[in-house]
């Protein structure tokens, strides 16, 4: 098994992007962490929108720290697409500087964007609400 993550993690270094997109497909349902660090990169580095925007599929499976730094950073992406998913992502964090980036996104050029960030903010709301009502308990 540690042989086969070796292998996995090495193609999603690879310079051939369908490599990195059949792998990132092959991963997306496999809840090892070990996986984060590499996806972030390709989130944050990748020249190919396309490889970005897969690496949210392996990405949504977690809710870690990584990610979130991450997904504000991401926000700024060139590609609405990619924007988009980050933008529902971060309705998974509670999280003030996710919800303070998610009202940004309601300013986005794509409608696109716009839409998921809308989404993602109700979800979000309702959430920090709840930890707000949990706090004063």
């Amino acid at each position: 098994m540690q042989e086969d993550l070796g292998i996995i993690k090495e193609a999603l270094q690879s310079d051939d992007d369908s490599l990195v997109m059949n792998t990132l497909d092959k991963i997306k349902n496999i809840y090892d962490e070990s996986f984060i660090s590499p996806c972030v990169d390709l989130l944050l580095h990748h020249k190919n929108p396309f490889v970005r925007l897969k690496s949210t599929e392996v990405l949504q499976n977690f809710n870690d720290p990584r990610i979130l730094e991450a997904l504000l950073i991401a926000t700024n992406d060139e590609d609405r697409f990619v924007r988009g998913f980050v933008a529902k992502l971060l309705g998974q964090y509670e999280d003030e500087r996710a919800e303070m980036k998610l009202k940004e996104m309601l300013n986005d050029s794509s409608g696109f964007v716009v839409d998921f960030a809308q989404k993602s903010l109700k979800t979000l709301e309702f959430k920090l609400k709840i930890q707000k009502i949990k706090a004063r308990v």
